[in-house]
């Protein structure tokens, strides 16, 4: 099966990083699908492997995919541009616009976003997120092998549904090399965002990636870490 993401690897610049008028370009072509490609570049640390036969049949609860999407919609539009582009996921080993909002050296040269605003952004969403699962949640990604992982990736992208994990699992199949499924309990504190689009049927948790170099964290959590 080819996924859109994987038909748009080449349209990124030469510097690696998609320009925003690539990024919208991008966007729509896979929106207009009905459907979005998460990119699985990562620092590990986190996660421990997990064979796919012991991954139970997880759906996100319907109350989070609401607040969610509601979150989304009422972020500022310079959120909206930076989530849509986490979703686009053609880059591998490299930083996305997501990123930027926490890195340490970004933020002091007051590149957008603003962490402190993304974060805030989706508190609606973590609250809703602990009282229907806790203070963790149980989520699966796709592992690159260490040598394409770079440390200063400061989000990880993680999704709960297994649905998705091989929607995912399956448009990598034919790439380079393989990735590992990895699985962690992800304190419900360290998500940043649910990007569960606007229009579509769509599944991608944006976490705080406390391995990374260079990570500066939210000021909300500066208080309790």
């Amino acid at each position: 099966m080819s996924w859109p993401g994987e038909r748009m690897r080449h349209s990124c610049s030469s510097r690696g990083i998609m320009t925003n008028r690539e990024q919208e370009r991008a966007y729509t072509a896979v929106d207009a699908l009905g459907a979005f490609v998460t990119t699985v570049v990562a620092f590990s640390g986190a996660g421990r492997p997990i064979h796919l036969n012991q991954i139970p049949p997880h759906k996100l609860s319907l109350e989070v995919h609401k607040q969610a999407r509601e979150d989304l919609i009422n972020a500022p539009h310079y959120i909206q541009s930076a989530v849509r582009s986490s979703a686009q996921g053609v880059v591998v080993s490299a930083q996305q616009r997501v990123d930027y909002g926490f890195d340490e050296d970004m933020q002091n040269k007051n590149v957008w976003p603003d962490g402190d605003v993304f974060y805030n952004s989706f508190n609606n969403t973590r609250q809703v997120l602990r009282e229907v699962y806790g203070p963790t949640i149980t989520l699966y990604r796709l592992e690159v092998p260490k040598e394409e992982q770079i440390p200063n990736k400061h989000t990880l992208n993680w999704v709960h549904s297994k649905d998705f994990l091989l929607k995912f699992k399956e448009m990598y199949e034919d790439l380079e090399y393989d990735r590992t499924i990895v699985t962690y309990e992800v304190p419900i504190e360290d998500i940043i965002a649910v990007n569960v689009g606007f229009k579509t049927d769509y599944e991608e948790f944006i976490v705080i990636n406390r391995n990374s170099i260079g990570l500066k964290l939210p000021t909300q959590l500066e208080v309790v870490s």
